[in-house]
């Protein structure tokens, strides 16, 4: 009797458990359906951000450039690394010489600068190597001193 009564509870219950699993994965199907609730639910979006509408797309094309871009090595001559010495392309920090040399990219009608502040450390910076589309600055052109050195402007073919 005791047997019959357990084994008839134990029934129930999993009907139960069965019945309220079937509610929840038909209510998850449903809730999957609405094209915002899964990019909501999934956690790699979310941790990504949100995804751009259209106008936000055509906003974000119309800053980017089509002109080609290469790339320009300077070399520091004079010394093995000096942080403090900074590379700048039309008045923005790109690079230092942590090492002696430093590969930048650059585009048509970039200015190339060298800051070096410590007036009693002249450098010496030369263009050693670059892509076969640069003009200007010409390789093994270089500038010497202290302060703000500016290389010829960028000249791409």
């Amino acid at each position: 009797m005791l047997q019959d009564k357990l084994g008839y509870l134990i029934d129930k219950l999993l009907l139960k458990f069965v019945l309220l699993n079937l509610m929840l994965l038909i209510f998850c199907q449903l809730a999957l359906m609405a094209p915002d609730v899964g990019q909501r639910l999934n956690m790699a979006l979310r941790l990504e951000g949100e995804p751009l509408g259209h106008n936000k797309l055509v906003d974000y094309a119309g800053g980017v450039t089509t002109a080609p871009w290469a790339t320009v090595t300077l070399k520091l001559l004079t010394y093995v690394s000096l942080p403090e010495v900074k590379v700048l392309i039309d008045g923005k920090e790109i690079g230092h010489f942590l090492r002696n040399e430093v590969a930048i990219t650059v585009k048509d009608g970039d200015i190339i600068s060298i800051y070096n502040p410590n007036p009693y450390m002249p450098v010496t910076v030369i263009v050693n190597k670059k892509t076969a589309n640069v003009l200007e600055p010409s390789k093994n052109q270089g500038v010497e001193g202290t302060g703000t050195l500016y290389l010829n402007p960028v000249v791409i073919k």
